[in-house]
C-alpha cells in the first residue's frame, strides 16, 4: 500500500513541492512551434513564401492565450520584430526557384524562429502578454517576466491608427476597393508607431468584417460609397488613390461604430494588453 501511495505522489508530481513555474524559454518554445514558413510555387511565378501562425494543440502550454488573441498574437509576429529576413521579407536568395526550394523553405524557418526567440524589440512585446494570460488562467510564471505596463492611450488617438487598416489600393474598371490586411496598410506610414496598438485595432477590425453581417458596415459601406462618389477617373492613378485614401480615413474618423469596436476589443483583451484606452 505505502508503494501505491509513493508511485501515485510521483505520478502527479506532488512529492518534490509545488511545480516548476513556467519561463521565458518554456513560452518561446511554444510560440516557436506555432510559426510556419511554407514555400508555394507557383508555375512561371517566382516561388512564394508563405509566414503562417498555427494554433497549438488543444492540450498545449499556449491553447488559451492563442484562442484569445491569436490575431493579436499573429499581427505582432509579421510586424512586431525588429528583423527582415531575404525569402519573406526582403528579395529571395539563390534556391527558390529551384526543385530544392523545400529545403530552403525550412532552412528560413529555422532562421526565422532563431531570429525571433532572441528578437528583444519582439519578445518584449509579447513575452509579458503570454505571461499575464498564462497568470489568468492559474499557471505560475516566472517573477522574471514583468507584467504589461499600463500606459493611457486617447481614444481619439487610437482611431487615427486604426482607420489606416481601412486601405483602398485596387482600382478596378467599377470603382475602387478597400481592403483591410497585416501587411498591406498605411499604418507603417506613421512617424510614431505604437505595435500592441495597431495589433489590438487589427484585431477588433478583422474580426467584425469576416462576420457574415459586419457591425461596422452601417459606417464603412457609405464610407465607401462616398470615396467612389468623389474618384476622378481621368487622373492617374497614385492621384486617385492618394484621394480615396483620404476620404476613407476621414470618413472612419467619424465612426461610432469603429470607437465601439476599438473599446471591445480593448476590454476583451485588457489582461495582456500593455495599455487602456481612455475617453469614450
Amino acid at each position: 500500500m505505502l508503494m501505491t501511495l509513493f508511485s501515485l505522489s510521483l505520478f502527479l508530481g506532488i512529492t518534490g513541492g509545488p511545480p516548476d513555474s513556467v519561463t521565458a524559454q518554456d513560452i518561446q518554445k511554444a510560440y516557436a512551434a506555432t510559426i510556419q514558413l511554407q514555400a508555394i510555387a507557383v508555375p512561371g511565378y517566382d516561388t512564394l513564401i508563405a509566414l503562417h501562425v498555427k494554433a497549438p494543440p488543444p492540450a498545449g502550454l499556449l491553447a488559451g492565450f492563442f484562442r484569445d488573441h491569436e490575431r493579436w498574437f499573429g499581427y505582432l509576429v509579421r510586424n512586431g520584430r525588429s528583423f527582415q529576413l531575404p525569402g519573406l521579407d526582403l528579395p529571395q536568395p539563390p534556391g527558390f526557384r529551384t526543385r530544392g526550394y523545400a529545403d530552403a523553405a525550412s532552412r528560413l524557418q529555422q532562421e526565422f524562429i532563431r531570429r525571433l526567440t532572441t528578437d528583444a524589440q519582439f519578445n518584449a512585446l509579447v513575452l509579458p502578454a503570454i505571461a499575464a494570460s498564462l497568470r489568468q488562467s492559474g499557471l505560475r510564471v516566472s517573477s522574471a517576466i514583468s507584467p504589461p505596463s499600463r500606459e493611457a492611450i486617447p481614444l481619439d488617438s487610437a482611431m487615427k491608427t486604426a482607420v489606416r487598416f481601412f486601405y483602398p489600393n485596387i482600382l478596378t474598371p467599377n470603382g475602387i476597393l478597400t481592403h483591410v490586411c497585416t501587411e498591406l496598410n498605411a499604418v507603417r506610414e506613421l512617424p510614431s508607431r505604437n505595435l500592441p496598438l495597431e495589433a489590438l485595432a487589427f484585431s477588433a477590425i478583422m474580426s467584425d468584417v469576416m462576420r457574415d453581417s459586419p457591425y461596422i458596415e452601417p459606417d464603412f459601406g457609405p464610407a465607401r460609397r462616398l470615396m467612389n462618389e468623389l474618384d476622378t477617373k481621368g487622373a492617374p492613378d497614385s492621384v486617385r488613390l492618394n484621394r480615396a485614401q483620404g476620404v476613407m480615413w476621414a470618413s472612419m474618423a467619424r465612426s461610432s461604430r469603429l470607437r465601439s469596436l476599438l473599446q471591445t476589443e480593448a476590454k476583451r483583451e485588457q489582461t495582456i494588453l500593455p495599455f487602456q484606452l481612455v475617453g469614450s
